[in-house]
């Protein structure tokens, strides 16, 4: 829509977080406009290349984006979104249609990564209400779908797993040619939040060998019998 190039505009009550992903997503869509095919060149902005394909107005820097959520007086919040605005946004830049019985959630990192996220029982039960027949959901989530989500609920719902975006673009644009791009990108992962290092134990808890060679036992504490009792406490204050 005509604005400043390149900024980003969101309505329908959103919290912060929520806002967040999508700023992420729109960041993503730029880092790798190139690799993607949405620009010519790396130096092009992707938000000034969609006017110059959209329009014939000589001012090619004044576009922005709008993405706007429905049931405005709903107020909406958290990461969950962060793969469906991602695919949002490719689908507009890549003139690329998504299925309409397909659903998603998920977090979105800036590398491309895809985090878990809560509510998948919930989540599944309103696609299946809805009319979806895919979900794609985190891979971190599988564990908890598996053994905490009924089998009742699962029913009819052809759930996929995703580790990254990659794994999300093969099933919203399977068979078009953004699809092969993903393929080939480039993504760079922290360390998954569902597997944390193991810390490393403390030096105190280690018991250090005696001069002797042999490892002191530990000490125990002092039988019944050998505790003063409270009354002898009294007596000795």
């Amino acid at each position: 829509m005509p604005g400043s190039g390149g900024t980003l505009t969101l309505t329908g009550k959103l919290g912060e977080v929520i806002r967040e992903s999508a700023q992420i997503g729109l960041s993503f869509c730029k880092t790798h406009a190139h690799e993607l095919g949405l620009v010519d060149d790396q130096k092009t902005d992707l938000c000034v290349r969609y006017c110059m394909i959209r329009t014939d107005s000589t001012s090619l820097d004044k576009r922005s984006v709008h993405l706007h959520m429905p049931e405005g007086a709903v107020g909406k919040e958290g990461p969950s979104a962060g793969t469906a605005i991602l695919t949002a946004l490719i689908s507009l830049f890549s003139k690329t249609p998504v299925a309409a019985d397909l659903a998603m959630t998920g977090e979105v990192t800036l590398g491309g990564k895809v985090l878990p996220v809560g509510g998948l029982k919930e989540k599944l039960l309103a696609a299946r209400r809805a009319g979806i027949s895919t979900v794609i959901v985190p891979a971190a989530n599988e564990p908890v779908i598996a053994y905490k989500v009924p089998a009742t609920v699962k029913e009819g719902l052809n759930i996929v797993y995703a580790d990254d975006v990659r794994d999300v673009m093969r099933v919203a644009f399977a068979g078009q040619p953004i699809c092969a791009k993903f393929e080939g990108l480039p993504l760079a992962f922290g360390p998954s939040p569902s597997m944390p290092p193991m810390p490393e134990p403390a030096s105190s808890s280690i018991p250090t060998p005696s001069s002797s060679g042999s490892t002191p036992p530990p000490s125990s504490p002092p039988a019944a019998g050998d505790r003063p009792s409270l009354s002898a406490l009294k007596r000795s204050s």
